[in-house]
């Protein structure tokens, strides 16, 4: 996380005075942000059943509806990969993409990972991973 200050010189009436603004430029995310990032998540791998579907069908045959689906679909799947890429830690970048990305469930998950790491560290990677998509789907 970065932090910004900004020094703001203003004069009140009597001549003194002075404001800072601090900004921070990676903003940490809310524990709602953080949900919200875990259910984006998990609806990755119906997102793309359902454009799998549409473009097994024809997308040029698709209602107007179906296209506004298919296009949130398509935006949802595109935030999370570009969270999912974002995350600087290798682990926590490997583990997200094998539970969630390879659309693997969470108990064959820490069994993958046991193998190399108590089952505790495994599932602390995995909110260590949500959270950094958090943040990262707070930029966009």
């Amino acid at each position: 996380m970065f932090i910004i200050l900004f020094y703001y010189n203003k004069l009140d009436q009597f001549g003194k005075g002075m404001m800072v603004l601090q900004l921070e430029l990676f903003p940490k995310a809310t524990a709602q942000e953080i949900q919200k990032a875990k259910q984006l998540l998990e609806e990755y791998e119906k997102c793309l059943a359902i454009r799998a579907s549409f473009e097994r069908d024809g997308i040029e045959q698709l209602s107007e509806a179906e296209r506004v689906s298919y296009q949130k679909c398509i935006d949802k799947i595109k935030k999370i990969e570009r969270s999912v890429k974002s995350i600087l830690d290798q682990e926590v970048k490997e583990i997200i993409d094998y539970r969630y990305i390879q659309c693997h469930n969470y108990t064959s998950t820490v069994y993958h990972f046991s193998k190399k790491m108590d089952d505790r560290t495994v599932d602390r990677k995995l909110n260590k991973g949500i959270e950094s998509i958090a943040e990262t789907l707070k930029l966009f």
